[in-house]
């Protein structure tokens, strides 16, 4: 029954206001729960990053637990990324695909500090149980296996610099073989053979 002059809805705002004082971590509890979301976009800016500016963001849409989307929530901008070591132009930058499933948390559980602190492979087609490095830019790519063996891909592969001209010159020589000229007794390529130009320092 309520007071003379108290109704219901004051006393329910009167206990509302008091657990908020008692416990000011209820206020932001939304926002301390890990939760799932995907990518909607991806940004990527040379530059020095800041804790306002990570330089390479994603763009998130909250999850549900079954992987729809959370219409009460908004697509949330400028996410920051994790990053493997850290130093000046050091680093393993890897923005996710369009479309990943990244876990998304709220350092402090504060609103305005969203951060993508965990990846899933989840929708993905995963590799199999061979270690392997291997690392992918749009068509082109590389791939080192556990052999030893190394395969790139892309439609123009260039390698520079004193490695490249001595592992060039070496698979040069061990599969090509000079013959001799029968006039002057010189060394000559065959006819119609490929001449191998090499250059570095």
């Amino acid at each position: 029954m309520d007071s003379p002059g108290v109704t219901g809805a004051d006393l329910s705002a009167f206990i509302a206001a008091s657990v908020r004082e008692q416990f000011p971590d209820l206020a932001s509890a939304r926002y301390q729960v890990t939760r799932l979301a995907r990518v909607v976009a991806r940004t990527a800016q040379a530059g020095t990053a800041t804790h306002l500016d990570a330089r390479h963001t994603v763009d998130v849409q909250p999850l549900l637990a079954s992987r729809q989307d959370d219409v009460t929530w908004p697509v949330i901008t400028g996410v920051p990324v994790p990053v493997l070591w850290a130093g000046p132009a050091r680093g393993i930058h890897c923005l996710p695909a369009v479309g990943a499933i990244v876990r998304l948390s709220f350092l402090y559980g504060q609103p305005d500090a969203p951060v993508i602190d965990a990846y899933s492979a989840e929708g993905f087609a995963a590799p199999g149980g061979v270690t392997a490095l291997r690392i992918q830019v749009g068509a082109a790519g590389l791939l080192i296996g556990e052999d030893g063996t190394i395969e790139l891909y892309g439609a123009a592969v260039k390698l520079g610099g004193a490695a490249a001209r001595s592992l060039l010159t070496d698979l040069f020589l061990q599969h090509t073989h000079p013959i001799l000229d029968g006039v002057t007794g010189t060394a000559v390529a065959p006819p119609g053979s490929t001449t191998l130009i090499v250059s570095g320092q």
